[in-house]
């Protein structure tokens, strides 16, 4: 993919990939094979590769053109979660209206008014002995088992 320098420019595309590959340490003879690409391989995968956590971008640059790596989850995550923070704000703000009771108003639960636990009630069936409760095996009253 050889171009004349003449009709190369600053708003070239391959010009601006070129400085790009350039910024992340990929040499010039790295530029030179990578720009005989396709270009779209190569802005996709300089689009992955914020999300990447390459500790040499220079060399994971060159062998993920070369090998067309698939997108990382990372990017995904990121698309997904603008969506989802957009779709969470709506809900959000659905659910700040004046004058709307929060389900746990609706229910009592931790309003001044609520009754605490009746000390009186064990909450056994009515009509079950409560001091005639007797527990089987290691727990029984004499201390030996059954």
């Amino acid at each position: 993919m050889k171009q004349d320098s003449e009709s190369l420019s600053a708003e070239d595309p391959l010009v601006k990939i070129a400085v790009e590959l350039h910024k992340l340490g990929v040499s010039h003879a790295g530029v030179v094979e990578l720009l005989a690409y396709p270009r779209e391989r190569l802005e996709r995968q300089l689009m992955y590769m914020p999300f990447r956590k390459a500790k040499r971008p220079e060399a994971f640059i060159v062998d993920a053109v070369r090998s067309d790596y698939s997108a990382p989850k990372e990017f995904y995550y990121a698309k997904n979660k603008t969506a989802f923070s957009h779709s969470k704000r709506i809900v959000d703000e659905d659910a700040q209206r004046p004058g709307r009771q929060t389900p746990a108003n609706l229910e009592g639960y931790g309003t001044p008014s609520s009754p605490g636990p009746n000390p009186a009630d064990p909450g056994l069936e009515p009509g079950w002995p409560i001091g005639d409760l007797a527990l089987p095996g290691p727990y029984a009253e004499n201390g030996s088992q059954e």
